[in-house]
């Protein structure tokens, strides 16, 4: 369940000096500034709105604008220019765009990893074939000589949606027969014209601890 909703955070107080309080005349008069913002799971997304209020800080009356004498509301605009709505109030906006960039870094880290480790396949690579019923298949490499690749074709066909290794290797773990032992060839050029079209979408590698 996605929470969300709006909050006002006070981010600024300062004494509006040589100002009295139009209602009990007190020389503690403050103009206090707010921000509404959106939040999501509590933390701030991004502020909607800045308001200052004048308030005095000894009857605590809150002035609306049109009871604000002239003098004064001069006094609110040289001083409004001061408060700025803090950082942290985009803090949400921040952490989204940061993760949209690292997911948007990796998915460019990992689709350049690809494509170098299909122009140079090595034994034990997996590769992930796309039906055009979006079903997929794997292809597992046994041998790679003179541009020729040795295949073993896994004998069942994934419906699961899109594969990814975990899912690869938990239905593999289900089989003792998951490859049929038939070794199939396929050359270097097939493999890339088979990549490039889009008809293998993925190559698993085993990296050494």
């Amino acid at each position: 369940m996605i929470i969300y909703g709006t909050g006002a955070k006070k981010f600024g107080v300062k004494r509006l000096k040589g100002i009295k309080c139009e209602n009990c005349e007190s020389n503690e008069m403050h103009i206090t500034g707010y921000s509404k913002y959106v939040h999501i799971f509590w933390i701030p997304l991004f502020p909607v709105s800045k308001k200052i209020f004048t308030i005095c800080g000894n009857c605590e009356e809150e002035l609306p604008k049109k009871h604000i004498p002239k003098r004064t509301l001069e006094r609110i605009k040289l001083e409004k220019s001061g408060f700025k709505i803090p950082f942290y109030l985009f803090s949400g906006s921040a952490i989204i765009i940061a993760l949209i960039s690292w997911g948007m870094y990796s998915i460019d880290a990992h689709d350049k990893e690809v494509a170098y480790n299909m122009a140079n396949p090595e034994p034990k690579d997996v590769l992930v074939f796309k039906n055009d019923d979006e079903t997929y298949y794997f292809g597992e490499v046994q041998e790679v000589k003179n541009d020729t690749l040795q295949l073993n074709f896994c004998n069942y066909v994934y419906e699961g949606g899109t594969p990814s290794e975990y899912s690869y290797e938990k239905e593999k773990n289900k089989v003792g027969d998951f490859y049929n032992r038939k070794i199939f060839y396929i050359s270097q050029r097939d493999i890339d014209s088979l990549y490039n079209a889009g008809d293998i979408y993925d190559l698993y590698r085993k990296t050494n601890d």
